[in-house]
């Protein structure tokens, strides 16, 4: 369910979660997201589907999974910083800062992040418990669950933040969250999972699965390309054109596993 899960959500963030926001809410792709966020995507994509090609994630391919996440993470805290730098140079700096306010301002932000993750860690233990018990008492795979319901349902945040953030105009952090959420299901996810204990991976996932990761993932740098290139919002066509890839991916899962 482990794989499943995450390569499922990375399909449904990107062709119905990203596909819903932009159909609401189009969004302006910038020179970062097709420099290098994407490309390190589409990247990343390439070497989970290279791991798999065995048939097996053992320890050592969960290693470089997760030095892969340690270290892309590091290089994108060091350029967000380097650009975060340059666009406030010249800019004067405030002589005085309310310091109260920050300080308050800080705990309420800390808080609630503490709260968010504990809920979410909850929620999702919750889901993938329910999934399970369902997909005893139907008779389905575990793979279909992890694929669907779980998939489904461990993407809801990126829905919800994405749209959010779309509709304040705040264009790269849309984006940015389906991109982060997929690297780290890719890496993070499938690497900590294979760490404490080696997954077999099935044919069908092999076949099917990764092979729709890696299309939608090149989907999506192609439909940002053309956005970016042509000087246009990312908006309703390139979204209706991902939310037929889901519904194309889900007849597809239907006609190819035993339910």
């Amino acid at each position: 369910m482990a794989l499943g899960n995450a390569y499922g959500s990375n399909i449904i963030n990107i062709a119905l979660v990203l596909g819903a926001t932009v159909l609401i809410s189009p969004i302006i792709i910038r020179k970062g997201i097709i420099k290098r966020d994407l490309p390190l995507l589409v990247l990343i994509t390439m070497v989970a589907a290279w791991q798999l090609r065995d048939g097996q994630l053992d320890q050592a391919d969960a290693i470089v999974l997760i030095a892969l996440l340690v270290v892309t993470l590091g290089i994108q805290i060091v350029l967000s910083l380097r650009e975060g730098n340059h666009e406030h140079e010249g800019e004067p700096i405030a002589e005085s800062v309310d310091a109260e306010h920050i300080e308050q301002t800080l705990t309420r932000g800390l808080i609630s992040l503490v709260i968010g993750m504990l809920l979410l860690v909850i929620s999702s233990r919750a889901i993938v418990w329910g999934a399970v018990e369902l997909a005893t008492l139907w008779g389905v795979s575990e793979l279909v669950i992890g694929l669907t319901i779980v998939a489904v349902g461990t993407s809801l945040p990126e829905l919800v933040s994405s749209l959010s953030a779309a509709r304040k105009g705040e264009h790269d952090m849309a984006l940015g969250n389906i991109i982060g959420s997929n690297i780290f299901n890719t890496l993070g996810v499938v690497g900590l999972a294979a760490l404490i204990a080696p997954i077999t991976v099935s044919p069908i996932i092999l076949s099917r699965d990764i092979v729709a990761m890696g299309l939608v993932t090149l989907l999506l740098l192609v439909l940002c390309g053309f956005a970016f290139m042509s000087k246009r919002p990312f908006g309703r066509t390139s979204g209706s054109t991902l939310v037929l890839f889901f519904v194309g991916y889900t007849l597809w899962l239907i006609q190819t596993v035993n339910l």
